[in-house]
């Protein structure tokens, strides 16, 4: 009997070597994603309230009492900022009646897993950027808003806007995707949590003319099949990958999909910056 309570106490302590404290699980700054993007005053504003903290210590099994220790809160105030984010859908019930998130969070250990998982397919868009490349740039120089400005000056605002990401996500909607987003609240739109700047860049933004904006829509056809085609190759594989993820239990598919293809994009074009196509 002593032997045992020997081993359980050792075990207790492991478990709770295991388990990081909450300052450290909040070291980093996360920041709210949407797509598309919302009127901020149309969804719940996760800056106020401890939201965004509470989604990531809850992500991380945190029990609601340590929580309300920690952030010194009533149970009263706890309930409310609980039914706020049931209410906007970004957290629902477990198995076990417990509150976990319902969308994605993104630390910097799923980060760095999800940047593996995807380097295959950042690279084969890369490959049909090069590959579309003189296309692309003989579609810019048609359009008069753009006639002194040096395709160099904006391939970056080009290929993140257009034949890529941005407008061409429109078409990955409907030919692969094939769902509206989720509900939360009185919108439909796909929320991720991320440590802050992952997306973020120093992109020049570059304005068209009215007359202009259809023939940048037009852009993304350079692209679109031969993305489209990767992507249902490669949908096997993405399957696998998110039923291997942590988020499998938390969003469908479609919603961890369409973050995937952000991550996806953003290092297709570092890739693209890397060899000087993108300056």
């Amino acid at each position: 009997m002593k032997k045992f309570l020997i081993l359980f106490a050792v075990l207790a302590i492991v478990s709770c070597s295991n388990k990081k404290e909450i300052p450290e699980l909040l070291k980093d700054e996360y920041q709210a994603s949407y797509i598309p993007q919302p009127q901020k005053d149309s969804v719940l504003n996760v800056d106020k309230n401890h939201h965004k903290e509470i989604l990531v210590l809850l992500n991380n099994g945190i029990d609601e009492e340590v929580i309300k220790e920690y952030f010194n809160v009533t149970d009263g105030k706890y309930k409310e900022i609980i039914n706020e984010l049931y209410a906007e859908g970004l957290i629902k019930k477990d198995e076990e009646n417990k509150f976990v998130p319902a969308c994605m969070i993104v630390d910097e250990q799923n980060s760095a897993q999800i940047k593996n998982e995807v380097k295959n397919v950042s690279r084969i868009f890369a490959e049909i950027i090069i590959d579309r490349y003189s296309k692309i740039k003989a579609a810019y120089s048609k359009i008069p808003s753009f006639k002194n400005i040096p395709f160099d000056s904006s391939a970056g605002f080009i290929i993140n806007n257009a034949v890529l990401n941005g407008l061409q996500t429109k078409n990955i909607n409907e030919k692969f995707v094939k769902a509206d987003p989720p509900k939360h609240g009185a919108r439909r739109y796909y929320f991720l949590l991320q440590r802050k700047n992952h997306f973020s860049s120093n992109e020049k933004i570059f304005e068209a003319g009215k007359a202009d904006e259809k023939k940048i829509e037009e852009m993304t056809s350079i692209t679109s099949e031969d993305i489209l085609n990767q992507l249902e190759i490669n949908r096997p594989l993405l399957v696998k990958n998110f039923l291997n993820s942590p988020y499998k239990d938390k969003v469908s598919f479609r919603e961890w999909f369409v973050w995937i293809y952000q991550f996806a994009c953003k290092d297709a074009v570092e890739i693209l910056k890397q060899r000087k196509f993108i300056k």
